[in-house]
This record gives structure tokens, sequence and C-alpha cells, in this order.
């Protein structure tokens, strides 16, 4: 895995006041992808209840992906 950006790094010294070499190797680093540990989670309600999945693959297909 490449190093990647941290976010205190991009809030300290934000993308667009930087030099464009620097940009340059900001986005030469690639996305952070971090392990992941639970990709099923359960959850249960008085109501319902249900399982979430999360298909590492689709991780490393789709360059924008994004959670919270």
């Amino acid at each position: 895995m490449a190093e990647n950006i941290n976010i205190k790094e991009v809030l300290d010294y934000p993308f667009s006041v930087r030099l464009l070499h620097n940009k340059l190797r900001t986005v030469n680093k690639g996305r952070p992808t971090p392990p992941l540990l639970s990709l099923i989670t359960h959850h249960k309600s008085k109501t319902d209840q249900y399982t979430r999945h999360f298909f590492i693959t689709q991780n490393e297909k789709i360059d924008l992906l994004t959670g919270c």
C-alpha cells in the first residue's frame, strides 16, 4: 500500500494553497485505503433486523467510493 496523505495534513496545509509539485505528489499517493476489519454488521431494533455487507471488491474497483 502506498503512503497516503492524512486528514491532519490536509487540515493544516489545505490542498488549494499547495505548490503544483506538492499537489501532484498528493494525487499520485492515491486515496487512503485502510484495512477493513468488519465487513458484515448485524442490526436489530424492536421492529426490524437487517445485515449490512461491504464488498471489498467495490472498494478496489471504484476510485471515489466513500463512506462514514
